[in-house]
């Protein structure tokens, strides 16, 4: 039982001094003092009193009940509870409050007062709160006289009809307000038992019947039950059926007094409540919380019978973010629920699918044999969506990478075989498109790892494990230093922590790319200064800027300001970009390498011939340079086609007027073949490896001469 509100604005009137003894003790209980009603003034202050919030009158019996009599005209402010006994004045105090009071009949229980004392304070409360919004909200007296009829009208609805039936007579009597709930005026039914048992919901039947003849056979003295009735011509709705069972001098039942109220608003509300804690608002299957539900029965069911095995297919849309770069948001939640409509053709009846993240879902599978049996049926999965989707006039063709976990072991929560199925989802992503990874416990080992580094990545630029060293270009033919290019490196405890490959995966994939990068220009620029200020022979700096780095919205006004801010000569300044750059963002990068090189600076297309090769981005896009992937040069002379190849890069190179640049020298052998061919400028370990500034200074001032090679 819930705790009922404060008692104090409850009033509790008497009619006589004698009360029943049973009243007399409830009411002590609940802290309420009776008040002998025997003249009007008390009771004409309180039916005007907003601040009472619930007056009880107790009539038992026919005594003094004439002094009700002045309330037949009167505005009363606070509801009214009447308790009485089912007898002839029954029908005279329905007639002088009509639908102001509710009714609690004799003999009821301890927990029938409380539930409606509860009840009415509930109402009353809602009553009051929709009536200080109106007051609140109007201020134009017409508008105010308009809203207050509605208020009165709502009011009005939230009371309960009344019956009272003779069950050995099969006579019952319905108040209007009783057909009214049930779609009917007071006319327009008969007051016959068949009129309510003919109405109920064929389930509850049987609950609606069992309960008469409980109540025939004494079993029963309250009921309290919830049932469907039909509604005058429309739908079933639900009602609360509440009453007394009321017995003769032997103990026997008579008549059952009671009321119903329509409930079917809040029973729908939490249905609607119910639903949306369990399924997915846009595609409408089950959710992340409803799989937890079903996956947890599915490894209870395993414990029992240890044959039952489950699993879980984790589902990705390959590529999702490119078709939201593409489609938009809006149109592209259409494709999730094309997606989710395909996957579900699919499927086995007893198979669970649920969406758990925006482009990722999940399938519960039972009674699964072996690892093989899920590779089949996630194969099924992909082969579905080998037919393309037509969506906005064009075809397009979806492909989903799949994760799979197989509970086998006791003791497995459901916690753990959603991230080991993601895991093994993610793993298949790495290994490209439409791939199918079944987990294995390295795989978490791996995950580990990878968050282990991701969390000591947030912290490393403020604690200064983020460095750049510089790896000297030189030019072979004047032994001179060209410049050098800017590297980054994470190094902890004085060790490289991890590679610079792997540190700008894992920054890409935290989202914090852009800041490592606005770090890296300012470091390279705030040195290139420093060598400006220092030395009279120019140094060129190259930096490396990431494809994620140079679509971020504000790349070119970040890189504007870190110039201006630090006051260097633009054009010793290089940015080298990968081939990847251009790829479906032509337009918007022909604009931003344009405005850099209207600056001064100088652009490089790095690992050249290893990524999107095209002759037509070098024809479009303004490109100073371009650097020979180590790849083709490591194995030069031995290597023919190598050799080939980086002659061809070097003469497409001269005929653009563009210079180039060998990465990955190490040997006087490829040295002396990048100069038979007109390659001068190198760049490897053969002249230096990557180190710090103050090691290129030593280079600069100590030793003019350590890079001639005849």
């Amino acid at each position: 039982m819930k705790t009922l509100p404060d008692y104090s604005h409850i009033k509790y009137y008497q009619l006589t001094e004698t009360a029943d003894p049973f009243d007399a003790k409830l009411f002590t209980e609940l802290h309420l003092s009776p008040e002998l009603l025997t003249d009007t003034k008390s009771i004409s202050k309180d039916i005007k009193n907003k601040n009472i919030q619930l007056l009880i009158l107790d009539i038992c019996s026919t005594k003094n009940i004439a002094i009700l009599n002045f309330l037949n005209d009167k505005v009363i402010k606070p509801p009214i509870l009447i308790i009485c006994p089912i007898n002839d004045q029954l029908l005279q105090l329905q007639k002088l409050f009509g639908n102001k009071a509710s009714y609690i009949f004799h003999p009821y229980s301890e927990n029938q007062l409380k539930e409606k004392i509860e009840y009415i304070l509930s109402q009353n409360n809602q009553s009051q709160k929709l009536e200080a919004e109106v007051q609140e909200r109007t201020r134009v007296e017409k508008t105010l006289h308009l809203l207050k009829n509605k208020y009165a009208t709502i009011a009005k609805s939230s009371n309960e009809g009344i019956f009272d039936w003779h069950i050995y007579d099969n006579k019952i009597h319905y108040s209007a307000k009783w057909k009214k709930l049930i779609g009917f005026k007071s006319h327009e039914i008969k007051d016959d038992p068949k009129e309510w048992s003919k109405r109920v919901h064929p389930d509850d039947n049987n609950l609606f019947h069992n309960i008469i003849e409980s109540i025939k056979l004494n079993k029963t003295e309250t009921i309290e039950l919830k049932l469907r009735i039909f509604y005058k011509d429309q739908e079933y709705r639900w009602y609360l059926v509440q009453g007394n069972v009321v017995k003769d001098q032997d103990g026997k039942a008579q008549r059952i007094a009671g009321s119903i109220i329509d409930l079917t608003n809040e029973i729908q509300s939490h249905e609607r409540l119910a639903y949306a804690t369990h399924h997915d608002v846009l595609t409408g299957m089950a959710n992340k919380e409803y799989l937890y539900k079903n996956l947890k029965q599915s490894i209870i069911r395993l414990k029992r019978d240890s044959s039952k095995k489950c699993a879980i297919l984790y589902i990705d849309i390959d590529q999702f973010k490119k078709l939201n770069d593409l489609f938009g948001h809006i149109k592209c939640d259409k494709i999730l629920k094309l997606v989710s409509e395909k996957l579900k053709s699919t499927l086995r009846a007893n198979d669970f699918l649920a969406r758990v993240a925006g482009d990722e879902f999940a399938i519960l599978l039972d009674n699964v044999k072996d690892s093989e049996s899920t590779i089949h049926v996630a194969k099924k999965l992909q082969n579905v969506f080998n037919t393309p989707f037509i969506f906005e006039k064009q075809n397009i063709y979806i492909t989903i990478s799949i994760g799979i976990f197989v509970v086998n072991e006791i003791g497995t929560t459901p916690e753990e075989v959603l991230r080991n199925s993601e895991i093994a989802m993610n793993r298949s992503k790495e290994r490209g498109k439409k791939q199918i990874a079944i987990f294995e416990s390295n795989m978490r080992k791996k995950t580990t790892e990878h968050f282990t580094i991701e969390s000591a990545l947030r912290t490393a630029l403020d604690n200064n494990e983020i460095k750049l060293l510089y790896q000297p270009i030189i030019n072979a033919e004047t032994n001179q230093l060209k410049g050098v290019e800017a590297l980054i490196r994470w190094y902890k405890n004085d060790k490289l922590y991890i590679s610079p490959l792997k540190l700008i995966e894992i920054a890409e994939s935290m989202g914090i790319m852009h800041e490592i990068g606005t770090w890296v220009f300012r470091t390279a620029c705030e040195q290139l200064k420093k060598w400006e200020v220092k030395y009279s022979q120019p140094i060129q700096m190259s930096v490396n800027c990431s494809a994620t780095q140079f679509q971020y919205e504000d790349f070119l006004s970040s890189l504007i300001n870190i110039m201006n801010e630090t006051k260097i000569d633009k054009s010793r300044l290089c940015i080298e970009l990968t081939e990847s750059v251009f790829i479906g963002n032509e337009s918007n990068c022909l604009t931003i390498l344009t405005e850099l090189q209207n600056r001064g600076l100088q652009i490089s297309i790095d690992d050249f011939g290893t990524g999107y090769s095209s002759l037509s981005y070098l024809r479009k896009f303004p490109v100073d340079n371009l650097k020979i992937d180590r790849c083709f040069i490591k194995d030069i002379p031995g290597n023919k086609d190598d050799m080939q190849i980086t002659r061809t890069i070097i003469s497409m190179a001269q005929n653009l007027n563009m210079n180039i640049i060998a990465e990955g020298v190490e040997t006087i052998e490829q040295i002396k073949f990048l100069k038979k061919f007109n390659c001068q400028n190198h760049q490897g370990f053969f002249y230096s490896k990557p180190v710090e500034a103050s090691e290129i200074e030593k280079i600069i001032e100590k030793y003019p001469v350590r890079f001639c090679v005849k």
